[in-house]
């Protein structure tokens, strides 16, 4: 009775866990790089998202990001991505655990929800959509495993919205069959069996998506972005040559946010495959078996990651390996667990299981708010520091006739990171400088007119100046 009663309870202390994780970041006064063009103009960052396909997206970019008045309200949206982690964590744990009683399963589970891509979700307003992308597609997925017609067209329905939401995080579903397998006993035939089975799921929620996209480009006579248009024959050899050495290695780095070069990427790949490869040997026991999981791995973290190898654009950033990076992450832990069940005596194994969990734990917690606190707050605090200190240079009336940005001359400062992790300060991106101006005014209630940006050396005394090239 009381180990029923424990693993029941099993997935409420995983999403106390992951609240207790994330909380800090949710709650702290922030906002970073696009949250800023969202906050000045939400139509047409909405308008952008739907012409990329993202028709849902667009719309809640819209609603939610219309009803922010000032900084503050950010943190409501990130709440909303918060729970988004949350629910999917918790779906993952519930579904795994009817395959196995094992507490590894949420150990793991929600370990991997700590990992930079999801943080993102939580900690950045207008990326809230990546969990929530991910939620509707593992839940559309178990809802079209029922028998009934009615669950089935619901599930493909769920996954329709995934797809308008966050195309990339709807192929999160193969990150949980692949952790389905590994929990269940894998085998070669049983892990071929579900990454067909996720694949004719997902491409029957990928049909419907794409005719509501060009249903409704076609209604309001938009042209589709450019990145979203499908990889040329000419260009297949150097995306796979893009793709294996970029997302697809990216994905074995769990927690590095570094921007490696090609060498260090790759030797880094090396090292952790060939530890996956020795645990696997462990637990499989036979070179033929070890080859097989290990070629399920690759196939279902390339099919995670699938939309970046049939887009034309070759783009990287940290949000995009999200679905990758959980099944890698998970692997080695369940791999890990299991090895030291298989070399250790029983005596031993509490031992290191309670030093395992409370290291674990103990890392997603610091790596989280230590990202929040060295990387992602400093942005917004040096952005807004600098905009507020160039503000005071100018008096009331100087601020209510009008506010000009001076466009930066020199090269912005950056950090050798990925994607926006390597920002000193957002104000680098052409679009946040105008957002940023109006919401410190805002905060300080000040009266002002118009914001713009100028290149001109002619300055008149009769406007406000913001010169970037100060910073």
């Amino acid at each position: 009775m009381r180990k029923a009663n424990l693993h029941k309870s099993i997935p409420l202390i995983s999403t106390l866990y992951l609240v207790i994780v994330y909380l800090l970041g949710v709650f702290s006064e922030s906002a970073w790089s696009d949250d800023y063009a969202a906050f000045n103009d939400p139509s047409s960052v909405a308008l952008h998202a739907e012409k990329d396909g993202r028709v849902l997206y667009g719309i809640l970019i819209d609603w939610f990001f219309s009803n922010v008045e000032e900084v503050g309200h950010l943190k409501y949206i990130r709440l909303i991505g918060l729970s988004g982690i949350l629910l999917i964590n918790y779906l993952v744990i519930v579904q795994l655990l009817k395959y196995s009683k094992s507490k590894t399963i949420p150990l793991a589970s929600s370990i991997a929800f700590t990992l930079p891509s999801f943080q993102l979700s939580a900690h950045w307003a207008i990326a809230f959509c990546i969990s929530w992308s991910a939620f509707l597609s593992v839940l559309g997925f178990y809802t079209y495993r029922n028998a009934s017609k009615f669950h089935k067209v619901l599930g493909v329905a769920l996954c329709m919205l995934s797809l308008l939401l966050y195309p990339l995080m709807t192929f999160f579903v193969f990150s949980v069959l692949f952790a389905e397998v590994l929990i269940k006993g894998w085998s070669f035939e049983s892990s071929m069996k579900s990454l067909k089975e996720g694949l004719f799921f997902v491409t029957m929620g990928g049909f419907v998506s794409a005719v509501v996209a060009l249903i409704n480009l076609s209604w309001r006579r938009l042209e589709p972005n450019d990145r979203v248009e499908l990889v040329a024959l000419e260009e297949i050899p150097e995306k796979l040559q893009w793709f294996a050495t970029r997302p697809l290695a990216l994905s074995f780095r769990p927690f590095d946010i570094s921007s490696p070069g090609i060498l260090e990427m790759m030797l880094t790949f090396v090292i952790v495959f060939c530890l996956i490869s020795l645990m696997s040997t462990q637990v499989y026991g036979n070179l033929e078996s070890t080859l097989q999981f290990l070629l399920s791995l690759l196939c279902f973290t390339t099919l995670s990651l699938l939309p970046l190898l049939i887009a034309s654009q070759n783009q990287i950033d940290i949000r995009f390996i999200g679905s990758s990076s959980w099944i890698v992450l998970f692997s080695i832990i369940f791999l890990f667990v299991r090895t030291s069940k298989i070399l250790l005596e029983k005596n031993q194994q509490k031992i290191i299981s309670i030093f395992l969990v409370f290291i674990i734990c103990l890392y997603g917690f610091v790596s989280i708010n230590h990202r929040f606190a060295t990387v992602i707050n400093p942005i917004y605090s040096n952005s807004n520091l600098f905009i507020l200190n160039e503000l005071k240079l100018c008096s009331d009336n100087q601020i209510a006739n009008g506010i000009l940005v001076v466009k930066r001359t020199k090269p912005w400062p950056s950090r050798q990171l990925l994607g926006f992790f390597s920002q000193t300060t957002d104000l680098a991106s052409e679009w946040v400088p105008i957002g940023s101006v109006k919401l410190a005014l805002i905060k300080n209630s000040k009266d002002f007119n118009e914001i713009e940006f100028t290149s001109s050396e002619y300055r008149n005394k009769s406007f406000c100046y913001v010169q970037l090239d100060k910073f």
